[in-house]
């Protein structure tokens, strides 16, 4: 574990200037269950713990089995859980449940061609929430799954919970508009299958336009959505790599879009995995390593 910072890079022409980007390392070199690449993360304020979730090692992409990894504050690795035929593990959600924590994720996943910025996979149809069991192996058919059949079905679900604020937002594949969108809910009204959208807008133009593909994504407060894009190091691109950090209103209204520095050092350096810890903390992550042993980095805006 490292509390050292890198500096984010000043906004790139033609991109609006940003909020602060997350580039105080919480975790560099970190261990989960598996060596594949970390996929996404969510942070439990109320128990300090963080779950992170990557495509389960040994398995085909089209399986959609997920490999749950869940660590404490200090780094610790507390559990595993095993997720098979979820999805692809793009963006996850965690909320506080008494003295342990309920885990929101994509399920039901189904074989998808590339779609917008997103590569051919098998990704989710449905959002699906369960209780941490350290050890379980889930199927989305498991009585311990509770599952939402929120935007019919669409193709390509994938949750963020904000649950200090009461709410959750969905991403999805409109089929009738070929983009995706996004959707905020009263996180209550959820829980209780109740899907009114308190805000429903598709990806601005300026995001799915860049040619990046998306790595992750967060509510990051009310009114506010956090975007990820990006690629691993690589010959055609170079350190300091093109991992773009966005801010994005429920109204559809790109605020912020910055070129991250942060993890600069890191070989491989793939962006991956966004989420909210804490009011006004925003974090992101990379994958980093060699193929076979990856480790997961996140950084934050501040310390959790």
């Amino acid at each position: 574990m490292v509390l050292t910072a890198a500096c984010a890079a000043p906004a790139a022409q033609g991109r609006a200037a940003a909020v602060p980007v997350p580039s105080r390392a919480v975790f560099t070199g970190l261990a989960l269950r598996d060596p594949t690449v970390m996929q996404s993360f969510a942070y439990d304020l109320a128990h300090k713990t963080w779950i992170f979730a990557q495509l389960t090692a040994g398995k085909p992409t089209l399986a959609g089995d997920l490999t749950l990894t869940r660590v404490s504050a200090s780094g610790a690795r507390l559990g595993w859980m095993h997720l098979a035929g979820f999805g692809h593990g793009l963006s996850i959600g965690a909320e506080p449940c008494g003295t342990s924590t309920c885990v929101w994720t994509e399920a039901h996943a189904v074989a998808e061609p590339a779609l917008g910025w997103a590569l051919a996979g098998s990704y989710g149809n449905q959002i699906a929430r369960f209780a941490w069991h350290s050890g379980a192996t889930l199927t989305p058919a498991a009585p311990a799954v509770e599952r939402f059949g929120v935007n019919a079905n669409a193709p390509e679900q994938t949750p963020s919970v904000d649950a200090a604020d009461g709410l959750i937002a969905v991403q999805y594949w409109s089929v009738s508009l070929k983009a995706f969108r996004w959707a905020v809910y009263s996180l209550p009204a959820f829980r209780a299958h109740r899907y009114p959208a308190l805000a429903r807008f598709t990806v601005p133009a300026a995001l799915a336009r860049n040619g990046l593909t998306e790595q992750g994504w967060a509510l990051a407060g009310r009114g506010t959505l956090a975007n990820w894009q990006g690629e691993a190091y690589s010959a055609s691109n170079p350190p300091p790599g093109d991992a773009t950090f966005s801010m994005v209103t429920t109204a559809g209204a790109v605020t912020g879009q910055v070129l991250s520095t942060a993890g600069a050092g890191l070989s491989y350096r793939e962006p991956e995995g966004m989420a909210r810890a804490g009011a006004g903390n925003v974090c992101t992550g990379f994958a980093s390593g060699p193929a076979g042993a990856r480790k997961a980095n996140v950084y934050c805006i501040m310390k959790p």
